[in-house]
């Protein structure tokens, strides 16, 4: 009989880990692939870069081992909705051999890694922000972790936005002030330029939810 191995799949905006795990918990192997999120199973392009991306875990995965069961965490994941059933599809063309799969939200598994049901909460701030909790019946509590559009105070996303917005308001009242700025200085330099084509280009052209957790690393940037 074939022992079980587990794959467990964190996705965020930024990035998506991945473990392997045989059944004593011992450690097989674990890597990174580019972020996804749920809300991509929207759009075409989402899906595309979905599908890449699954199959980059794939490759991955299987220089180790063929997974038996599988849990993954996504951000965006709302239960009972379509992009579940899709995200389910697309996971069992990767892992056909897989006999459980399973799908919950990136918090509610940060939030087991570290307390039981019931035992507390986790603020978490990623490319988004949230804060929850888990109760003794396992349901879930949220507060915040609305999305980039409406709120996600605190993440990465938001912090970047805030960042670019402060820079361009200030070259607004005075051209060519970033010179004298050293987050403008360190914002420029990794973006390729300091002109405003290159900065909309960047938010606007590559600023889609596949690409959000691109913006939010902005926020990690060495500033001297």
């Amino acid at each position: 009989m074939t022992s079980a191995i587990g794959l467990g799949i964190d996705a965020g905006g930024t990035q998506t880990r991945w473990a392997l795990v045989d059944a004593s918990g011992k450690t097989l192997g674990e890597g990174c692939v580019s972020g996804f999120s749920a809300l991509q199973c929207a759009n075409e392009s989402g899906v595309v870069h979905l599908k890449n991306t699954l199959e980059n875990l794939s490759k991955a995965v299987r220089e180790l081992a063929l997974p038996t069961r599988i849990y993954a965490g996504v951000t965006g994941f709302v239960s009972g909705s379509s992009s579940g059933q899709l995200l389910l599809a697309l996971l069992g063309l990767q892992f056909p051999e897989a006999n459980k799969l399973q799908l919950g939200n990136d918090i509610e598994i940060a939030f087991l890694d570290v307390f039981r049901p019931g035992e507390g909460y986790i603020v978490y701030a990623g490319t988004g922000s949230i804060a929850a909790f888990i109760d003794v019946d396992n349901n879930f509590h949220r507060a915040g972790g609305r999305g980039a559009m409406l709120d996600d105070a605190g993440g990465g996303y938001w912090i970047a936005c805030a960042a670019l917005r402060h820079i361009w308001r200030a070259e607004d009242e005075c051209p060519s002030v970033w010179q004298q700025s050293a987050m403008a200085r360190a914002v420029f330099k990794e973006l390729g330029g300091s002109d405003w084509l290159t900065t909309r280009q960047f938010v606007y052209e590559t600023g889609s939810e596949s690409n959000r957790g691109d913006i939010g690393k902005l926020d990690s940037l060495p500033v001297s």
